[in-house]
């Protein structure tokens, strides 16, 4: 700096001072900044995204429970369906020209496999999607690399062609793709698969992370029905459009309970599970699962035959439902409805619909009159041989010549309306609140439930009723009009007169289980232990066979027609509910064998009658599907051994699990042998009892009776080798019961023929 004048040199310190500052400023700034940054909250917001972009929470879900029939069939159960999206915007997708070239080859891959679409279709459906997120046009360019050179220049200069500047060797065509949405347009490439399928779709083109992570894959509960439509009306459905049934009812018993995971991201589209003290995982629970009383072969035995009473061109709707006497069990319960030549389940009649049952009411009237105001049953009455008679207020008339004076078993087989309504004006013209009382004891007037399914409210008129009119109703209510039940009330009914006289709650839900645990039980309900008297009992059932066998039902359970005898009443009564006349419902409901009852079967079949002589009464219409549904139960009960046209029964009974066992017993009605039990058990035929396994691990159980599942289950949980010979159940083990027992030691169990005892049945 010597050379440098002074003006010159206070210049450059001034310069250099400038910058000092300058730099000591900026310094300040960015410390300022820096300490900023640390203290703000932003800092943990940025801290928590980046973690978060590591470490994700994801979902896991598990299935809705299963809704079995009694045998433990699947009515319907959940099984996980899979859902896979394409993500047109994630980042995979922005190199056009790659992303054209894979979907192409996807789009084959799904048509080949789907078969539902041609490649074309899903290439469009693919690409007008990618065309809501992003555009892409052509433009030129001019090059800056290229100039031309000395020679080049001269070359130009020389021929006078083109100047020295080419657009068109100097310029390149660009693609330019630009981002016209922000939104993520969402291609389903396949919906509701299996995990089989979803499988083999992994592999496609795409799908198969080819681009990255562009496809979303969702998980859904599906609920399949492995019966189709069997029963149902009674199973119903639950979505975001319908509920209905079970499915709806039961809704918070089947939910399941989702849980929860971390996964850490290790790569680019891989991730691992990732578990610490802050990041616990929280299984996922599958809802409970629900025990019915249905029986899927009855059941669908039953709704064929309805189907075949449908194909009659004036019937439109036609139900049934069987119970079992003893338990009040429902086997089987269906209702079918024709529409525009289409027969389909779809609403509940036997629970929800209620109608004038007709002279299947006339059970209750005979209660109520022999026990009620203990009238003889010889005692006569003239039905006027089919002509129209005034009864009270009423005028009554019978659908035929039933003949003239007839007592009151001829008045159950000829279903003689004018004897009835007589029998009941005479009795109770002055005491018409006893004959409602009368009705009251058997449960007419209350609304049935099946678990948490409700039924209709009947429509019970009282004496304080606005419609009762003195000397009309209740004439009319003697034959089953001016009153409306549900068919359920009906079968109710009638399986008590069955059961001897002891009246069962309808039940429908067995038990809730969860996996091999049971969560509740729901055993049989006495509503009355009994509806009438041992001689009322005797002599109704003695009349409803002979109506099986002489009169209404001769034509389908008559002598020679079926091994089996039932004890039957039908009825037919005019449908005021539908829309056009001479609409009719015909109903029949039975009970059999009729010496040893174990099933009651309700049927009714509603038609419009098409033409003068188009018959419409109920043992024509009901009988035929009655007599398929009791030829089954006969058939399989004779091949089952439960019980034989001679009423004996020889009972195999195998040991093993105790809930199963138990079951078995009370299937065969060895009530008297149920027992508290433990896990496992055996059942003794000549004491007729069952007795607990004791399980220890030390000590040899017994397990001569049990069947080979339970039996192998019981050994090896105790630490032995089990080998087996023979089938059966076991008949000799080679450690004897009570011996003490060492791990890993040899057992030999030999399999026969089931201890058997000849037992009369219930």
């Amino acid at each position: 700096m010597q050379n440098l004048s002074r003006t010159e040199y206070d210049r450059a310190i001034k310069k250099i001072n400038f910058f000092y500052l300058l730099f000591i400023i900026l310094t300040a700034i960015l410390c300022v900044r820096i300490g900023l940054v640390l203290s703000s909250d932003d800092n943990e917001k940025r801290s928590e995204k980046i973690y978060k972009s590591i470490i994700r929470k994801e979902t896991t879900k598990a299935l809705r429970g299963t809704i079995y029939d009694r045998n433990h069939r699947p009515l319907v159960t959940s099984t996980k369906r899979y859902t896979i999206r394409l993500d047109a915007a994630a980042e995979g997708c922005r190199d056009s020209v790659k992303f054209t070239k894979e979907a192409l080859a996807l789009c084959e891959k799904l048509s080949e496999f789907f078969g539902d679409k041609t490649p074309k279709e899903y290439f469009k459906k693919i690409m007008d999607k990618y065309a809501k997120r992003y555009s892409s046009s052509y433009i030129e360019k001019e090059t800056l690399w290229h100039k031309a050179g000395f020679f080049e220049k001269l070359y130009h200069k020389i021929s006078k062609k083109n100047s020295p500047f080419d657009p068109k060797r100097d310029t390149i065509v660009e693609k330019v793709v630009r981002i016209v949405n922000r939104n993520h347009p969402m291609v389903v490439l396949c919906k509701n698969i299996d995990y089989d399928e979803l499988c083999i779709v992994n592999k496609f083109p795409i799908i198969n992370s080819s681009l990255g992570s562009v496809c979303i894959k969702e998980e859904s509960d599906s609920r399949i029905h492995p019966q189709h439509d069997l029963a149902i009306s009674t199973i119903g459905i639950y979505d975001n459009d319908h509920h209905s049934g079970m499915e709806f009812h039961y809704r918070d018993t089947l939910k399941s309970t989702s849980g929860y995971r971390y996964t850490k991201k290790i790569a680019p589209g891989l991730s691992i599970p990732f578990s610490d003290k802050d990041h616990r995982t929280l299984d996922a629970h599958n809802g409970y699962d629900i025990v019915t009383t249905l029986d899927a072969d009855v059941q669908d035995v039953m709704t064929l035959a309805l189907k075949d009473a449908l194909k009659d061109p004036g019937s439109f709707r036609a139900m049934s439902v069987v119970m079992e006497c003893s338990t009040g069990d429902i086997l089987a319960m269906a209702s079918l409805d024709k529409n525009k030549g289409k027969i389909g389940e779809y609403t509940n009649h036997i629970l929800r619909h209620i109608f004038e049952p007709g002279s299947t009411f006339k059970i209750a009237t005979t209660i109520a009159l022999m026990d009620g105001k203990k009238m003889s049953p010889k005692k006569t009455y003239d039905s006027a041989h089919g002509k129209s008679v005034t009864v009270g207020k009423r005028s009554v008339q019978d659908a035929g010549d039933d003949g003239g004076v007839i007592d009151l078993r001829e008045a159950l087989v000829k279903s003689a309306n004018v004897y009835f309504a007589k029998a009941v004006f005479d009795h109770y013209a002055y005491d018409e609140k006893g004959y409602v009382e009368q009705l009251k004891k058997l449960h007419l007037d209350e609304t049935l439930y099946l678990g948490k399914l409700k039924g209709s409210t009947p429509r019970f008129k009282t004496t304080n009723s606005k419609h009762w009119y003195k000397h009309i109703t209740l004439v009319s209510l003697s034959y089953g009009y001016e009153i409306e039940i549900t068919p359920l009330h009906l079968v109710m009914l009638y399986n008590a007169m069955a059961n001897n006289g002891k009246m069962m709650a309808p039940r429908l839900i067995q038990r809730i289980e969860k996996e091999d645990s049971i969560i509740s039980q729901n055993p049989p309900r006495v509503l009355e232990e009994q509806i009438c008297s041992k001689a009322t009992r005797e002599f109704f059932t003695e009349a409803l066979e002979e109506a099986a066998l002489e009169g209404t039902g001769k034509y389908y359970f008559g002598r020679d027609i079926t091994p089996y005898r039932v004890a039957a009443k039908t009825g037919t009564a005019q449908y005021s509910q539908h829309k056009m006349k001479n609409t009719y419902v015909g109903s029949m409901v039975m009970f059999f064998p009729a010496d040893n009852p174990k099933y009651t079967i309700y049927t009714a079949v509603i038609k419009t009658k098409q033409w003068a002589g188009d018959t419409y009464y109920g043992a024509t219409l009901s009988g035929p599907i009655n007599q398929k549904i009791a030829s089954y139960l006969y058939s399989r009960d004779i091949r089952t051994n439960m019980f034989s046209a001679h009423g004996e029964s020889e009972l195999k009974i195998k040991g093993g699990l105790s809930t199963n066992l138990s079951s078995v017993m009370k299937n065969f009605g060895l009530t008297e042998g149920v027992w508290e039990a433990k896990e496992f058990g055996t059942f003794d035929i000549n004491t007729m009892s069952a007795q607990n396994v004791e399980v220890t691990d030390s000590i040899m159980p017994r397990l001569l009776g049990m069947g080979m599942k339970d039996a192998v289950y019981l050994a090896e949980k105790i630490g032995l080798h089990v080998t087996c010979n023979g089938m059966g159940c076991v008949i000799k083990q080679s450690i004897p019961e009570g011996t003490e027992i060492k791990p890993e030691q040899n057992i030999v169990l030999t399999f026969g023929r089931a201890p058997s005892v000849n037992t009369p049945t219930k």
